[in-house]
């Protein structure tokens, strides 16, 4: 810019000096120039703050004041609610809006909201670029605070230059101004209808007050009272002539009388304002009210003359209080007399117990259990369940299910118990109640109940004929496996069918007929010759029928025997020539069922005695002992799934119904897949699984087949690897094959047992590591699996020294 004139001759020196006034003088002018528009925005802004205008238009105005100044682009102001998020808002000269500006200060890892508003600085300059603006603009962002209150962020963009000290002491001055309008208006917000009605004019406030429903009213520092509003006046009773000279602490209940003036008299000498009380009062018709009151000073020309007060009838409240408090002792009266031991810990000391729990534990009184570690009454091996079921007990309202587990009484004897556990309020801290039941007798019953099912069970199974249960209405109750075998249903399926269920109709009709003459006649019958189906082969058997009494004579039902006689119709020479055949053809199945309804029969034994209990003792329940005989009935379940699941496979490779459809397969690919799929078991052991499969490899096989395979073989050996063990898979090519191997560093398997492995006629399991059960087929069905595509599987074991498996694919070729 234009400065002045340099006259010839000149100097060196004076043309430098020349130079830096020039330069000098142009920063001080404009430095002078910028705090005087500053200036001029802060008369400005200052001179809106005292106008009577509501918040929005002033937000408004105030951004637009700001960008008045020539390096002043933009300005905006967000106001921040309690939670500090975005309530208000105003800009000008703002590209974006106020999201696209919270996402962008989002994306640069300010929020959450802006570090919480600058943290604790009052001003930060923030360089670079800012939203919609050119990189030559800067952003300064100042909170707006007033007495440690933050009410929001106040930020100008400015441009081509830096922001200088004096500007920013200027601008920290206009924030705080900004800042106490703000809190002004939040003041005025919330005392508007009060400081109005007392302003404007007495006929406001009095009709202010007349349509309050809380009680208000003033007294003079003798407690008399001045004025009492309408709602005040309704509450007690009293016409305002009858109340005007009343002591109002006469009204006061003479026993909380004292406590009332004493609450007056403590306001009036410390001059604490306002005060807060509770007390009852008696109303004209002799009825008790409970007032919850504020009071403040009545003052006038700065001298206190008396009390104003705003009570609200508290009466229900304190009638819910005193109910609760009456609950309160009867539930301390029922913890006393309840059969169940109940007891109260925090931080693991018990801190209290009932009379139950001295008897359960045999203390000889409560201070021998209290402060005692609730964790030493409880069995060393029931402890890590405990531990589990309390891990995610941890919300106010979280109770622990009822579930069984020992504990151990002070004189070291061992019993079973039930027990459930919640969190309580105990002496106003927080801690948790457990609810013990002894069941030692009904484990004893229970155990004796099983002991007799499985005699029965085991009986009706060892029979060699087909044996059955029916009720009086021809219904089947149960029948023995060889029974259940020959119709094609399970013990739990055939339960409530009939004769017309499980048979042609001429022969159901025949049966039932033969039924019904027992159940009517109490007679037994018995018939020589009957043609039946067992597993679709026709046999003749002889039936036997006996009618099942109670001990009045009551005919309950029928129990039937029936015994395949086929042999005895059979000639010898037909005997012989079929014999071999027959006995080549069903005895690897024959072993296999063997062994499959030992496995049925453990699960069916719990879901008979189960489902017996929840039908005959249903009314007697609770909901916790039916969840848990549900719960259990549930694992049974699902034990018996898995079984049949393996079942239903088997049987589709026996009868061709699973299709074969080799393709192309990327062996690293399936690997690593599988590996993935398993890893959450693996990781629960701390076992590593481990590809050495570091090059693509294509086979020709089923995917199905090789998936199965790998999951059932990974599977196999994380069962049987101890925590920390390494389980790897690889392969080698042998010809035109690839054989797959996976090695395990387990516990490895007797070499009597190895040749049991993939055999359908003598299942061989063992129980994992960590007790995992299984169902011993899963190396036959890979077997099976494998073969059906030209395939085989073979393991090489050592005892202590884990197994390799390995089976053999087929390289793909082009």
């Amino acid at each position: 810019q234009p400065f002045g004139y340099i006259l010839k001759p000149f100097n060196e020196r004076e043309l430098y000096a020349t130079i830096e006034m020039a330069v000098y003088r142009d920063r001080m002018e404009k430095e002078k120039a910028r705090v005087h528009h500053l200036l001029e925005v802060s008369n400005k802004i200052y001179s809106h703050l005292n106008k009577n205008m509501n918040r929005t238009d002033l937000l408004s105005i105030i951004c637009k004041n700001f960008t008045a100044p020539p390096d002043y682009c933009a300005s905006f102001i967000l106001l921040l609610d309690d939670m500090n998020n975005i309530s208000e808002s105003a800009e000008e000269g703002l590209e974006e809006n106020f999201s696209a500006l919270s996402q962008q200060l989002a994306d640069r890892e300010y929020p959450a909201w802006f570090r919480k508003t600058i943290n604790h600085s009052g001003i930060v300059h923030e360089k670079g670029s800012m939203i919609g603006l050119d990189d030559n603009k800067k952003a300064l962002f100042i909170r707006l605070e007033s007495d440690q209150k933050v009410f929001g962020l106040l930020s100008v963009i400015i441009k081509d230059r830096e922001l200088e000290e004096e500007e920013s002491n200027l601008l920290l001055g206009i924030s705080r101004e900004i800042a106490y309008a703000l809190q002004q208006f939040e003041f005025e917000t919330k005392n508007k209808k009060t400081e109005i009605a007392l302003v404007e004019s007495n006929e406001k406030y009095k009709q202010v007050i007349e349509n309050a429903v809380d009680i208000i009213f003033a007294c003079d520092l003798n407690g008399k009272i001045i004025f009492i509003n309408e709602s005040g006046l309704k509450n007690i009773g009293y016409s305002f002539e009858e109340i005007k000279d009343i002591d109002c602490f006469e009204l006061v209940l003479p026993e909380h009388r004292k406590n009332v003036i004493d609450f007056y008299k403590k306001h009036l000498t410390g001059k604490t304002n306002p005060g807060y009380i509770e007390y009852p009062i008696v109303a004209k018709n002799n009825e008790i009210k409970w007032y919850g009151q504020n009071t403040n000073f009545l003052t006038e020309d700065q001298q206190i003359k008396g009390f104003q007060c705003i009570a609200r009838d508290i009466t229900e409240r304190k009638k819910i209080e005193i109910a609760l408090h009456d609950s309160e002792i009867r539930y301390r009266q029922l913890v006393e007399m309840s059969p169940d031991a109940i007891i109260v810990h925090n931080k693991g000391k018990i801190i209290f117990t009932n009379d139950a729990g001295v008897k359960l534990f045999r203390a000889s009184d409560r201070n021998e259990l209290l402060n005692k570690p609730i964790k030493n009454l409880f069995h060393p091996q029931s402890i890590d369940v405990s531990k589990a079921r309390l891990k995610n007990f941890t919300g106010d309202d979280t109770n622990v299910p009822l579930h069984e587990q020992k504990i151990e009484r002070l004189d070291g004897s061992l019993i079973s118990v039930e027990l459930t556990a919640n969190n309580v309020l105990f002496q106003n801290e927080n801690a948790v109640q457990v609810i013990i039941r002894d069941i030692s007798e009904r484990k004893m019953v229970e155990e004796e109940l099983r002991r007799h099912q499985r005699e029965v069970t085991t009986l009706l199974d060892s029979l060699p004929a087909y044996a059955f249960f029916k009720d009086s209405n021809a219904k089947y109750i149960t029948a023995n496996q060889k029974f259940c075998d020959a119709v094609g249903y399970s013990k739990e399926e055939i339960i409530g069918k009939t004769d017309f269920d499980l048979f042609p109709a001429v022969l159901a009709a025949k049966l039932n007929k033969d039924d019904m003459h027992v159940l009517s006649t109490g007679k037994m019958n018995y018939v020589y010759e009957e043609e039946l189906y067992d597993r679709g082969k026709l046999i003749v058997v002889g039936t036997r029928k006996v009618p099942l009494k109670d001990d009045s004579g009551k005919i309950l039902g029928l129990i039937g025997l029936a015994f395949d006689i086929s042999e005895r119709r059979a000639a010898e020479e037909a005997i012989k020539k079929y014999t071999k055949e027959l006995e080549e053809l069903n005895e690897n199945k024959d072993k296999f069922f063997s062994i499959i309804s030992h496995d049925l029969r453990s699960p069916f034994q719990g879901l008979l005695g189960l489902s017996n209990i929840l039908v005959e003792e249903f009314d007697n329940l609770s909901i916790d002992e039916i969840k848990l005989f549900t719960s259990n009935i549930h694992n049974s379940t699902k034990s018996l799934f898995n079984l049949l699941e393996n079942l239903l496979q088997w049987s589709r490779i026996q009868t061709g119904k699973i299709d074969i459809k080799p393709d192309k397969i990327d062996l690293q690919e399936e690997v690593l897949y599988n590996i993935n799929l398993l890893n959450g078991n693996a990781s629960k052991k701390d076992i590593k699984l481990i590809s050495e499969i570091n090059t693509t490899q294509f086979v020709y096989t089923d995917l199905n087949v090789l998936n199965s395979t790998l999951q059932n073989l990974i599977t196999n050996a994380i069962k049987f690897t101890n925590t920390g063990g390494v389980i790897k898979i690889s392969a080698v090519e042998a010809g035109a094959n690839i054989e797959l191997t996976v090695t395990d560093t387990g516990i490895g398997i007797a070499p009597e047992d190895i040749e049991k492995l993939f055999r359908i006629d003598t299942q061989h399991t063992t129980v994992g590591t960590n007790k995992e059960s299984g169902t011993g087929l899963g190396l036959t069905i890979c077997k099976e699996l494998l073969e059906k595509q030209g395939g085989k599987i073979w393991v090489n074991s050592q005892v202590g020294k884990g197994s390799s498996f390995t089976f053999t694919l087929q390289k793909f070729t082009d």
